[in-house]
């Protein structure tokens, strides 16, 4: 589907949903446009911090993140929030809704060539035993979007265990998605783990004592196994500096961009006039599919 429709259809649902919290709905309109929800007491709402393309100069996607507030406007740690899930299901509900967010406060203010980059929770990795974003992939096809405009952000820890890591990107990628894996450290032994792993972006933090040198060498190792490098937490024009003298083809950090919401155009009233595509009953499914 072209740009223009998946926005429009994009915009149309957005224009049924409630303008405040309604306990029919786990999704609601802000006075700026934007979409939250609501999850147990907390509110949450997206912001995105640009990921760029240091070779061609150009932002090629942003990295969804979470923003809570407890009743009483009290900011949490997304990690509180999910820490609070009893159970798989519940997991599952709060990770669907967050990813229903943002989608839907994303895809209709960038262009065609950029990526949304979503995190995972190592938990849900573990409790799924297959068909990774089965039903994310109906969510997105509801807009007009495909997987291929996502990389999935697997957890550090996951590293850790890697069974989970193989089976959970083998069963993203083989739907359309992309995985991307942060790392903590680049030895020998960690880098060879990607050797046949199904992964296309490895994330190191280069704000860690790593040399210019270093850096060049893992991009490259990296690279041999088809598997790009993303330099994360690139806070300074020095850290910048050393990342471009590098080599390295993609980075994220405050000093590239701050996460924050992206700009959104008001709804018109011909917005309202044109909602047809999906109904209030339907937000609270869209929130509940499968990973």
């Amino acid at each position: 589907m072209t740009l223009e429709i998946h926005v429009q259809q994009i915009t149309d649902y957005v224009a049924t949903l409630p303008d405040r919290i309604d306990l029919g709905s786990p999704l609601f309109r802000t006075e700026g446009g934007h979409v939250a929800g609501r999850f147990l007491n907390a509110r949450v709402a997206s912001v995105f911090q640009p990921v760029m393309d240091l070779h061609r100069q150009r932002v090629v996607g942003h990295q969804g993140l979470l923003r809570v507030e407890a009743p009483g406007d009290s900011p949490l740690a997304p990690w509180s929030l999910f820490a609070l899930t009893a159970g798989d299901a519940m997991l599952r509900h709060l990770d669907r809704l967050c990813r229903t967010l943002h989608t839907l406060n994303y895809f209709a203010h960038v262009d065609a060539s950029q990526s949304l980059f979503l995190n995972v929770e190592e938990r849900l990795l573990a409790s799924v035993p297959g068909e990774h974003g089965r039903v994310f992939e109906g969510v997105l096809g509801k807009f007009g979007l495909s997987p291929q405009r996502v990389v999935i952000v697997f957890p550090r820890s996951v590293i850790a265990v890697p069974d989970v890591l193989a089976r959970g990107a083998r069963n993203y990628r083989a739907r359309g998605y992309r995985v991307m894996v942060p790392i903590s450290r680049c030895d020998e032994r960690v880098l060879g783990m990607f050797n046949d792993a199904p992964v296309d972006l490895v994330k190191v933090d280069v704000s860690a004592s790593l040399s210019a040198e270093r850096l060049a060498a893992v991009a490259m190792a990296l690279g041999e196994n088809g598997v790009s490098l993303l330099a994360g937490r690139v806070e300074s024009a020095d850290l910048l500096k050393k990342v471009i003298d590098a080599g390295v083809e993609f980075a994220q950090g405050f000093v590239l961009g701050a996460p924050a919401a992206l700009a959104r155009r008001p709804l018109s009233q011909a917005d309202f006039g044109s909602a047809r595509a999906l109904s209030h009953p339907d937000a609270e499914n869209i929130g509940r599919g499968s990973q």
